[in-house]
């Protein structure tokens, strides 16, 4: 396990263990997670779910945490939890911190709002989320690129039109901003969380299906693990499999797979023709 990233998370932020084993119901969902994650990819179920090594990434941390699976794995972990497409991001349900409270200080309201800000936070904590109320001396902006890059799911900005006005804006990491009743905050922020999770999901789950390629010869499967996964037919010898292992420049992964995304058949090897079924080829690091 990555002892020193687990550590992190505990240190800074100290959430119960469900939170961590959320992905426990979704990891088909999120299946781009574990899979092709250095090290982990054909031992997902015996270590720790590998999200939690994000935590070094998350808080900034320079410190290395222990990873037996080789030297590169965290970095490689880190790089598949936070990706999609471009943006940095983690999902609500094991984010470090699920939403980050930015004051917009106007003028000769500055109290007024940090005051508004500090209930907005209590309230939220009290109903049950992870939030951080950032009132540093410093520029909006900046607060925002500062909490984006460590993958905030969400972000609240409270200013002197929103407390007239009896609102708060909900800024999702992907940037869907939506209007929030300050009176059912609680309910509306629980509503943007979902949705971005829900949104998050389907996006994972589409990366992960538009990486997966049907390859019906030696050379359509080395086109396709350059880019993602080949699944081919397989007769299941040493002989077939060192074959395709050289041909495509690949490694084969296994037949049992238990996808939705994969429709497992049986067909002609792809090496000798012969009986095989459905198989996964792709490249391991």
């Amino acid at each position: 396990m990555c002892f020193g990233a687990l550590k992190i998370l505990a240190d800074e932020v100290p959430r119960q263990p469900d939170h961590f084993r959320a992905l426990a119901d979704r990891q088909d969902n999120f299946g781009f997670w574990r899979h092709h994650s250095a090290g982990f990819h054909a031992l997902f179920n015996n270590f720790v779910f590998v999200i939690v090594a994000v935590g070094e990434y998350i808080h900034g941390f320079e410190s290395e945490p222990v990873c037996p699976n080789g030297a590169r794995g965290n970095g490689a972990v880190v790089a598949d939890c936070r990706k999609i497409g471009h943006l940095d991001l983690l999902p609500p349900e094991v984010a470090p911190i699920e939403a980050v409270i930015v004051p917009i200080i106007v003028g000769k309201r500055r109290d007024e709002v940090l005051s508004a800000a500090a209930a907005l936070e209590e309230e939220l904590r009290n109903a049950g989320f992870v939030v951080k109320l950032d009132d540093r001396d410093m520029r909006p902006g900046a607060k925002y690129y500062h909490w984006e890059m460590r993958g905030v799911p969400l972000r609240i900005e409270i200013g002197p039109r929103d407390i007239d006005a009896n609102t708060v804006v909900a800024v999702t990491r992907s940037g869907r901003k939506t209007t929030l009743d300050r009176r059912g905050v609680v309910e509306g922020v629980s509503s943007v969380l979902a949705q971005f999770g829900e949104e998050l999901s389907q996006a994972a789950r589409q990366a992960m299906a538009d990486r997966i390629a049907m390859a019906g010869t030696l050379e359509e499967a080395a086109g396709a693990v350059k880019t993602g996964v080949a699944v081919v037919h397989w007769c299941g010898s040493q002989e077939c499999a060192e074959k395709i292992e050289a041909a495509v420049d690949a490694s084969i992964l296994g037949s049992e797979i238990r996808s939705d995304l994969i429709s497992v058949s049986d067909g002609p090897c792809i090496a000798c023709g012969g009986n095989g079924t459905s198989t996964l080829v792709a490249r391991t690091y």
